[in-house]
C-alpha cells in the first residue's frame, strides 16, 4: 500500500523473508532440544565400557535396530524402548523407563518452545522470534495482530509441514492468494511485513472473494468517477472528496484515507 498514484502492492509478497525467518525459529528450536538433551539427557544413560570405539558402535548399532544383547556382563537390552549412542568406546544406552522419560523431556521442550515462540510471542509481538528479526507480522484481514486463538491454530497445523520436508507449506504460500500457508487459510491470518499492521490489506484478487467473512460487507462497487481511470491509476471523486482508484485485479473500488494515509475499500 502507497500514497495514492503508486501501485497497489501486495503486502503479502515477502517470501524472502518467511522462509529466513522460518530457518531462525527451526534453528532455535533445534537448539533447545539440544540444549536440554545435553543437560538432563545424561542421568537417563547407563554406559558400557565396550572396549573399541568400533565394538562400542556395533553396540548401538544392535541397540538402535531394537535387537537384544548382553554385552559382556552389561545391561540386557530388549525391546523397543531403547537408544544408543556411541562415545569413543563407551556406548550410552538408554532403555525402558529412562528412554521414555527422556522422550518426554524431548518432545516437552519442543512443545514448550513452540508455544512460546509460535503463540505466546506472536500473540503479544506480532510473530517469532524469527518473524520479529525480519521486520514480520501476523495478522488479520484488517491488519489486526492476531490473537492467541489464531496463532495456537497457525502453530497446530505447523505440524505438517515438517512432517513433509516443508513443501505444503512452501507450495501453498508460494501458489495462494496473500501466500497463506494451510495454518493461515485454516486461522485466516495473513504474514505482512510490519508497515502493513494495523492498516486494511489489500490483496490483488483476494479481497472481493473474502470481504464477507474478513473484511466486512463494502456493498457494491461505486459507478466510475468522470474521468475513468486507466488501470488502477487514482483519479478525484468530488461526492467522496478524495482519490479513487480501481484494482483490476481485485474487482475493488479503493478510495485514499488521508487520516491512515492508506487505500480503503469504497463504501456506498
Amino acid at each position: 500500500m502507497t500514497a495514492f498514484g503508486g501501485a497497489l502492492t501486495d503486502p503479502t509478497k515477502i517470501m524472502g523473508s518467511r522462509i529466513g525467518a522460518y530457518a531462525i525459529d527451526l534453528v532455535l528450536g533445534v537448539a533447545v532440544i539440544v540444549a536440554v538433551f545435553f543437560l538432563f539427557g545424561g542421568s537417563h544413560f547407563e554406559k558400557i565400557d565396550a572396549g573399541t570405539p568400533e565394538a562400542a558402535q556395533r553396540i548401538c548399532d544392535d541397540v538402535n535396530r531394537n535387537l537384544t544383547r548382553d554385552p559382556d556382563g552389561g545391561v540386557q537390552i530388549d525391546g523397543d524402548d531403547q537408544m544408543c549412542i556411541a562415545f569413543g568406546s563407551t556406548a550410552r544406552v538408554a532403555t525402558g523407563d529412562d528412554f521414555r522419560q527422556l522422550q518426554f523431556e524431548i518432545y516437552g521442550s519442543a512443545i514448550v518452545f513452540g508455544l512460546f515462540n509460535y503463540v505466546v510471542l506472536s500473540a503479544i509481538a506480532g510473530g517469532t522470534i524469527g518473524k520479529l528479526v525480519f521486520g514480520l507480522r501476523v495478522v488479520t484481514a484488517r491488519g489486526q495482530r492476531a490473537g492467541f486463538g489464531r496463532n495456537l491454530v497457525r502453530w497446530l497445523f505447523l505440524i505438517i509441514d515438517p512432517a513433509c520436508c516443508g513443501l505444503p507449506g512452501l507450495l501453498t504460500a508460494s501458489n495462494t492468494k496473500g501466500h497463506r500457508r494451510i495454518g493461515d487459510l485454516v486461522a485466516g491470518t495473513f504474514v505482512v511485513h510490519r508497515s502493513a499492521e494495523g492498516r486494511l490489506l489489500h490483496i490483488p484478487g483476494l479481497l472481493h472473494v473474502q470481504n464477507r467473512h474478513e473484511y466486512g460487507a463494502f456493498g457494491p462497487a461505486p459507478a466510475a468517477p468522470a474521468a475513468a481511470p486507466g488501470s488502477d491509476a487514482p483519479v478525484w471523486d468530488q461526492a467522496r472528496n478524495t482519490y479513487v482508484r480501481y484494482d483490476p485485479a481485485s474487482g475493488v473500488w479503493f478510495q485514499w484515507d488521508d487520516a491512515n494515509q492508506s487505500w480503503v475499500p469504497t463504501q456506498q
